[in-house]
Formats: C-alpha cells, structure tokens, sequence
C-alpha cells in the first residue's frame, strides 16, 4: 500500500517517536473544488502560535525553546538550520523525551521551509501514530510544502483531513492552495478560488496576489495583472514595499502598449515611491509614451536614465521625438534632433519618421512644419538637416516638385548644408514628378557640393529613368554600381522588372537571372508578371530606407573607382532586338532568328554578338553604340 493512503486511512498507533524517515508519495489529479462554503473561524486555533510551551517543568521545553530560537532567527532557512534542528531532535530522541505539538510544528516549519515534501508528510503521518492530533499551524505547513511541489491533488487530501478534524481553513491555507495551482499555471481555477475564498470572507494575503501577479505576467494576461494590482492594493496598504510587484505589471503592460495601465504604475513608481526601473524597462515605457503622444511621461523616463547614469543612445530620444510628433508640437520634436546631436547621437533618417507620419499627405501640415524650422532659426536655434530632409520628403510622397525644390532651396537660409539624404529626397520628387532632366541637375549639384552617392542615389536614378519612355540609363546606372563593388537592392531590380515586363523588353530575364545570383528569391508573382508582359498584378514587398533606396552607402569615395565599361554593354540593345508581339525571344537585325530564355542559359544568335550565357560576369554584346552619359562621380 502506498504510504499516502497509509497517510489518510490507517489507523492511529502510540509508538516512541522515531525521528523522520523517507517515503516516496505517488500523485494523482484533483477534479474537486478545493474551497468550500464555509464560516471562517474566529477561534485562537486560526492564530496558533508555532511553538506553544507546555509547563516550565516539563522537559521537552527546553528543547521547545531551542527550536523557536532557530526557526524564527534571522538565518533560519540557511542550510546548516536544517541540520541544527535535526541536531535538536536527535537530542530529543536520545533523551528518549515525549516530543509534543509545537516540537512537531517546528519540524514541520523546517521542512516547509526547505521544501521537503516527504519528510513533511511523514512527520505527519507519525504525529497521528504518537496520537498528537495536528492544528492548523501544521496543516498550513504542509499545505505551504505541497505547494512547492505542485502537488494539488495532496493538498486536497490534506483539506479533506483539516475539515474531518474540525480544523477550519485560514486564509493562509487558501493561500498555499491558490500558489499551487499558480505553479501549475492554472490560472483560471486559481482564480475561481480567489473569487470563493472573498465569499467566504476571507482576506487574500499579499502573497496570495504576488502568486497570481506572476502567473498573469507569465501568461501575458495584462489587463487581469493590472486588475488583480488594483485590488491587493486595496486590501493591503503594505503593496508599496514590494516595488517588484508594480515593475512587473508595468513591464508586462508596456509590452501590450497599455498607456493609461503604465501610466498608473509609473507614477506609483517613479513619482510616489522613487524605484529605479532597469534601462529596459524605461524603453518600454518610452515607446508607450511616444505612441500615444505623452512628452511629459517621456521626459520624466529620460531625466530618470539621466539621473542614474545609463548610457543615451538613439531608441532613448526617438520616442520623445515621437511624443512631440504625435501631439502636434513639430517645433520641439525637431528640436529634439540637435538635442541628440549635443549628447554625441547622430539621428537617423528613420528618427525623424514619426514626424512625417503626422505631417504626410497634408500641404498645410508640411508648410507648418517647415514654419517651425523658420521660427527655430529665427530663436537662434540649430536646424537639423534630417529636419529638413524629412519635409523634403514628404514633398515628394504628395507629388508636390515645387515645392519639394523650394524647400531644397531654402537651406542655406536655413543654416543647414544639405547631405546626400537631402539630395535622394529631391530626386524622389524628380520620380514622383517624372522629370528626369531636374534629377540630373540634382546629381549636378551634389558633384558640385562634393556629396558622393550612396546606394539611395543609384537606386533612385534608376527608378527615375524607369519612367521615362527611352530607359537604357537604367541599365548604365546600374553597371555602374556593380563596378563600384555594389549589390543593387532587391526594390531596384524589381522596379527594373517590372518597367522591361511592361515594354515585352527581353532583357527582363537577364534581370530576374542577376537578381538570383546576388541571392535574391524571385517571386513567382514576378515571374508570372514578365510572362505576361505586366498584364497580371504584382505588389513588390516593401524594401528600402524609407527614401526609396537602399540603406548601404558607398564606403570608398566613388571618383577614386573606374566604370565598368564590359558590364554596360551587356544591356546595350536595339529595339528591334526587344520582345515584339509576346513572343519569347529576341528578333535579331538580319534574319529574324533569335532564342527561348531558358533556365539559367540563354542562347543568342550569333549575329547579334551575344554567346551562350552561363555565370554572371560573362555575358557580352558588341556592335551597339555606347550612350555619352557621364557616370554619377
């Protein structure tokens, strides 16, 4: 027979105390309700001291006293405790004294405390032998043990036992009850225990709302963390020492963008109690803070890295930015932009996002902003050049040139000289606008200011050349850049794509093949798109800075390199040698012949100079006429 039914149905026995023994105790699932519907006792018994002593003259006293000095010392819980206990009973033994309740509760505390289950239940077990019949002070202990190891079917038995004594649960045993079910994740009967144990009349102890805090947060079940906060708080005045408590909620609710829930616990926080958040919490909460438009919440979390001396880096100021951004204060969030410049942050481009997103798609609300620049200058104060290119910016995405031009124009009385961001968010106006002579004078100006191109630049001459009806500078363009060593990005190739698909251009094959071999994964959409000279619907996915290019910039100043003369002949072709009447292959000048584009070969006429193509970097034309376009640099 199992040692846990001897526990619960074998008959008592007096026998001399032996001293603890081991067993090992099987578990099973519990399907009853653990809390009944029951009076709470308001009786001595629910408060029983551990160690109650029995007569001064009796004996076991002094051992008695022993114990209580050691289970209610500072360092009890420490590992030479246990053995000072056992030491004490052994002594006991020896001394073949009677051990009596509050010595049998002592142990019981100890194995609580170290969490030793076995041991508990046999001290029980032998307790009924020596016909000591336990109270609550015991059964809570080995309720508290059960806990520890989960053991929600034990603590049932031992319910079931306390009730059958007449001993009445305390909140306490609730307490061990609802930890358990916690550390099985049970959450949901954990709190339908919670909730009959207030109908009982119980009050929930704050260890009771710690368990079930810590699930909550464990499950991400935010909005009940909060709830549950709210409560203990009401029940216990004492909630504010346990600062971990709040910095639990508020990380947890922070994560699911919770405002008003983090709000609350940063004032208890910050304000009422003065904890320090860890840094990665403070970013949490800044990006609560600028998403939901709070300066004031944001300023107090980076006066409060300021103040503990963590280190400022760009994700600190962003959502500060932000916060101004989204409250419509566009003067101070660019201010926030030189702010960073004098802690040594150099904002990004994607910094300023927050600020085109509340500005975009809205002629007044961009003049606005470009006012504030005007009122920051005349205060005297820095504007940032990402300020300024971020209105450039939004110029372009609404198709306004001129304006875009005159904002561009506008920046030495600005103060800010412009850098190769500024001049990659005219051109995106020159896209948008189709005006490919303006986007040449733009590179003419940047040559001039001495401003080398970066991938942006290429990619976004390239798109520009798309739009207009010759488009062979796309392909120079983009030989230009894989002479400088560059991968053009997956955006320019498919842009380039899609614009040969639409034209029947054959040379969108040699683009799908170059997109592979730098590693790019052709869609089928895109293939299909060809195939069907542009006649089906492709997205492409979004790719790119946010300026229409890409985030590389050319690491070695561009003049010092030579243009690939061989790579650029490789696109150079007539029209008659383009796709006619969606046939796939390529007319040649003389006879007509031409070939099917295959796999990664493709097999071109001899007459039209072109050999069997294989690894990139081997295909070659001759016979063409080479464009007089200057390369960028």
């Amino acid at each position: 027979m199992h040692a846990a039914r001897r526990l619960l149905s074998r008959p008592l026995h007096v026998a001399h105390w032996k001293g603890p023994t081991r067993f090992t105790f099987p578990r099973s699932s519990s399907s009853s309700t653990l809390v009944r519907r029951e009076s709470p006792p308001r009786t001595a018994s629910a408060t029983t001291q551990l160690v109650r002593h029995t007569h001064p003259s009796d004996p076991i006293t002094l051992y008695n006293k022993q114990l209580e000095a050691i289970t209610s010392g500072p360092s009890f819980g420490s590992g030479h405790t246990l053995d000072q206990v056992l030491r004490v009973c052994q002594q006991i033994k020896e001394m073949k004294l009677r051990p009596d309740l509050t010595t049998y509760n002592a142990l019981l505390a100890t194995y609580e405390t170290f969490e030793m289950v076995e041991d508990a239940l046999n001290t029980l077990e032998e307790m009924e032998m020596v016909g000591i019949m336990p109270n609550i002070v015991s059964y809570n202990s080995l309720l508290k043990v059960c806990a520890h190891d989960g053991d929600a079917s034990m603590q049932y038995r031992l319910l079931e036992k306390m009730r059958a004594s007449g001993t009445m649960p305390t909140a306490i045993s609730y307490e061990c009850l609802i930890k358990s079910m916690c550390n099985n994740m049970e959450l949901e009967r954990a709190l339908d225990t919670l909730r009959d144990v207030r109908q009982q009349g119980f009050q929930p102890t704050l260890p009771t709302y710690d368990a079930l805090l810590r699930v909550c947060i464990d499950c991400r079940e935010s909005e009940m963390a909060f709830k549950l906060l709210k409560e203990a708080e009401m029940e216990h005045i004492g909630v504010a020492g346990f600062p971990r408590i709040y910095l639990e909620v508020m990380r947890v609710c922070a994560e699911d963008g919770l405002y008003q829930h983090v709000c609350y616990c940063w004032t208890k926080i910050f304000r009422e109690h003065h904890f320090r958040p860890d840094q990665g919490l403070c970013l949490l909460v800044l990006g609560v803070a600028g998403d939901h438009g709070d300066p004031k919440l944001a300023s107090e979390v980076i006066q409060h890295i300021g103040a503990h001396d963590y280190h400022f880096s760009e994700p600190h100021f962003a959502p500060l930015l932000q916060a101004f951004a989204v409250k419509g204060d566009l003067k101070n969030a660019f201010a926030i932009l030189d702010i960073m410049r004098t802690y040594g942050i150099e904002p990004e481009k994607e910094t300023a996002f927050p600020i085109y997103h509340a500005i975009r798609g809205d002629i007044s609300a961009i003049d606005n902003a470009y006012y504030a620049l005007e009122e920051l200058r005349r205060e005297n104060k820095t504007v940032d050049v990402v300020a300024l290119n971020i209105i450039i910016h939004a110029c372009a995405m609404v198709g306004d040139l001129n304006r875009a031009i005159a904002t561009y124009r506008e920046s030495a009385a600005l103060g800010v000289t412009p850098d190769v961001n500024t001049y990659n968010a005219v051109l995106e106006a020159c896209i948008t606008a189709k005006k490919r002579d303006l986007g040449d004078v733009v590179v003419k100006e940047m040559k001039a200011a001495g401003i080398s191109p970066n991938v942006a630049t290429y990619a976004k001459m390239i798109a520009l050349s798309c739009t207009q009806p010759v488009y062979d500078d796309a392909f120079k363009f983009l030989e230009e850049m894989k002479g400088y060593g560059i991968v053009p990005p997956e955006g320019t190739y498919i842009g380039l794509v899609k614009r040969l698909a639409m034209e029947r251009d054959p040379r969108a094959h040699v683009a799908l093949e170059e997109m592979e071999l730098f590693g790019y994964k052709v869609e089928e959409g895109l293939r299909e798109y060809v195939s069907t000279g542009g006649l089906t619907v492709y997205s492409a996915p979004e790719v790119g800075d946010g300026y229409g290019g890409a985030m590389v910039d050319v690491k070695e100043p561009l003049s010092s390199q030579k243009w690939k003369e061989n790579g650029i002949e490789e696109w150079q072709m007539t029209g008659q040698q383009r796709r006619v009447g969606g046939e796939e292959r390529r007319k040649d000048t003389r006879d007509g012949q031409g070939v099917r584009v295959e796999g990664q070969e493709r097999r071109v006429a001899n007459q039209t100079g072109w050999d069997v193509v294989g690894q990139y970097g081997e295909r070659k034309s001759s016979g063409q006429q080479q464009s007089n376009r200057a390369p960028l640099v």
